[in-house]
């Protein structure tokens, strides 16, 4: 009976999701029949930010391809559009508008650092690449992290991808070795980003910066307080030792949640003082924390590439790892004990963090050779070579 009742609970969802679609298909034939192929590119990552490898791109190609029409697609009410957009109003679509589906429609290329995206519900954009009412344009994934898991998802031909960026060699050889996309689709050119982590002052903060759980997306204030995740942050966050030391040095923690968990900042505003702050999506730029970071206390987000290509500390609280390898993306393919330090428990990480204080955050020279055997590119060229392999692309 509960089993027939739970499939019953689904009905709105597959209604909503069934409607949607009907409704995605009719503007996808309006929208071919009442336009032609733009030869343009669309641009975007999630609808809702720009501070990402397509925001770097689109900034590059304004500047440097002012031949080639470009059109970044964000909504207007999104902190980003009014702080990383000022001045590119008139190549800006609004998000998932009418303008917006006849440029999705008839573009030639759609370039975005999450697949899926351009739709608002990926089980729709899923069931319209099987129809003959899909997007036409040649598909560019420029991904918002190095793949460093077993990211099943990503698995050729679970994707619908025409070129696939990579940001690092270990990478380039993983996604070739590992994810069975056909010869050329992958290249490594490094992530567009990259062109502005070249210069860089780095300021007394520690960046806490972990990546989210998609159990616990679903989770009320209540159920969050008692999870692994929020007990093991708040240890940390509320240490006296910790917040001596910090008050003695004059360093500064900013904790950033993950775009999923920014619903629950309120839980994590108790330990707000003079030396930790809370930062909110949009209060600053995710790369500018990056750079400005002495130091970076992360799980297991990607992110860390970002700060091991800028050779900077990194400590790895993992207090989970089991669990995550088992219900999130799969196993880490890194030894994460080459590119930083682990950690289990908190008293580890805040150790770790005195440590690196008391020593001015230096990088051990073992790591530093790890960075430059991963990255074989640094420079500003990342762009240039990301619009390179997209000409060689339209040329196939």
């Amino acid at each position: 009976m509960y089993k027939l009742l739970k499939k019953f609970s689904y009905i709105p969802l597959y209604f909503r999701l069934y409607s949607q679609t009907v409704k995605i298909i009719g503007i996808s034939i309006i929208a071919r029949a009442t336009t032609k192929r733009t030869g343009g590119w669309l641009i975007l990552e999630r609808g809702n930010d720009a501070q990402d490898n397509a925001w770097h791109f689109f900034k590059y190609m304004i500047k440097e391809h002012p031949e080639i029409e470009v059109r970044y697609a964000i909504r207007k009410s999104s902190p980003d559009y009014s702080n990383n957009l000022k001045g590119y109003e008139k190549y800006i679509l609004e998000y998932n508008s009418f303008e917006y589906y006849r440029y999705l429609f008839n573009s030639d290329v759609i370039i975005s650092t999450h697949l899926k995206t351009y739709l608002p519900e990926v089980a729709i954009s899923s069931k319209l690449e099987k129809t003959p009412f899909k997007y036409r344009g040649k598909i560019v994934f420029l991904q918002h992290g190095v793949t460093h898991q077993e990211h099943k998802g990503l698995i050729y031909p679970k994707q619908n991808i025409d070129l696939f960026i990579s940001g690092a060699k270990n990478e380039y050889d993983l996604l070739e070795s590992d994810f069975g996309y056909p010869n050329g689709v992958i290249k490594y050119t490094g992530f567009a980003r990259y062109d502005n982590l070249i210069d860089f002052n780095p300021k007394k903060e520690i960046l806490i910066m972990p990546t989210w759980r998609g159990e616990y997306v679903g989770y009320n204030d209540t159920q969050f307080e008692d999870s692994d995740f929020y007990q093991n942050y708040s240890a940390l966050l509320s240490n006296p030792e910790l917040l001596a030391i910090l008050k003695e040095s004059g360093y500064n923690i900013c904790f950033y949640n993950h775009y999923e968990f920014q619903r629950f900042n309120h839980l994590f505003e108790r330990f707000t003082g003079p030396n930790l702050k809370i930062l909110k999506f949009g209060e600053r730029r995710v790369q500018d924390l990056l750079k400005d970071a002495s130091v970076l206390v992360t799980d297991y987000s990607s992110i860390y590439y970002d700060v091991l290509y800028m050779n900077k500390p990194i400590i790895f609280f993992q207090f989970d790892k089991e669990y995550f390898d088992t219900h999130h993306y799969g196993k880490n393919y890194d030894n994460v004990s080459e590119f930083g330090f682990t950690t289990r428990r908190p008293h580890e990480a805040i150790d770790c963090i005195i440590s690196l204080i008391n020593n001015g955050c230096q990088l051990p020279p073992a790591i530093k050779q790890k960075s430059n055997e991963i990255f074989q590119y640094r420079d500003k060229s990342n762009c240039k070579r990301i619009f390179e392999a997209i000409v060689n692309l339209q040329q196939k």
